[in-house]
């Protein structure tokens, strides 16, 4: 046989039994289940999404289905780059971990489809095992060191006397503290942003209380400091 007829041939046959064909199917959405249920655990950001969740086992099962098309034609190759290159994807991806599981769902599915059970079935639990483990130990995250963000709303009357009110309730209850916004409306649309520490033992509450008694100020907020509000 000559190259050309090698490198094209077999573009209307698969050398794939049912039987096989169901099998590295159903491994990929066996390990795709076990990747999606990772990420439902490992998860807990306010972008979490289910349809991600249905993606990866689908996509899982969609390149392994692909891969087995493919087989070893080159023709096929380049006829399914062709129609997948019209696809057009705008999903916007609002956190690395979506990313990376993605990834591991698309391998997971190269894997299967080639046949490669092991490196499929090592490779994915590997991954989860890692992901389960950095996840639990909070590897690389913040400390928990008291660090947030105090949003006041007061009137403009005392925003425009100066930051010593607010100075001398934050050096009470905080160990450290800095001024990171202030809006100023025309009227009493005003609120400041600070980035405080409280100290090891400080309740918050008492520093909201202390805030809040006094009449120039109309809320006090707490928003979390940790990235991504990722909520553990």
């Amino acid at each position: 046989m000559d190259p050309l007829s090698q490198l094209t041939g077999g573009i209307g046959h698969i050398d794939l039994t049912t039987a096989q064909i169901g099998l590295r199917l159903a491994a990929a959405f066996i390990l795709g289940v076990i990747v999606a249920l990772t990420y439902r655990r490992v998860h807990k950001a306010f972008a979490y999404s289910y349809s991600m969740v249905v993606g990866i086992i689908m996509i899982s099962m969609i390149v392994c289905t692909v891969l087995m098309v493919i087989d070893n034609s080159l023709a096929r190759a380049f006829g399914l780059m062709g129609a997948l290159a019209i696809i057009r994807f705008r999903m916007p991806i609002k956190d690395i971990k979506d990313i990376m599981f993605l990834f591991l769902a698309i391998g997971n599915g190269i894997a299967c489809g080639a046949g490669h059970y092991k490196i499929a079935t090592i490779g994915v639990l590997a991954t989860v095992i890692v992901s389960i483990l950095m996840y639990m130990t909070r590897f690389g995250g913040p400390q928990r060191s008291g660090q947030v963000l105090l949003k006041i709303f007061a009137t403009r009357e005392l925003l425009e006397k100066g930051s010593d009110f607010f100075d001398k309730i934050l050096e009470k209850h905080c160990y450290s503290h800095s001024l990171v916004e202030m809006h100023m409306g025309r009227t009493r649309d005003c609120e400041v942003i600070y980035s405080v520490r409280l100290a090891e033992d400080e309740n918050v509450q008492g520093l909201l209380n202390e805030l809040s008694s006094s009449d120039a100020i109309e809320q006090v907020v707490i928003l979390s400091a940790i990235h991504n509000m990722d909520v553990q």
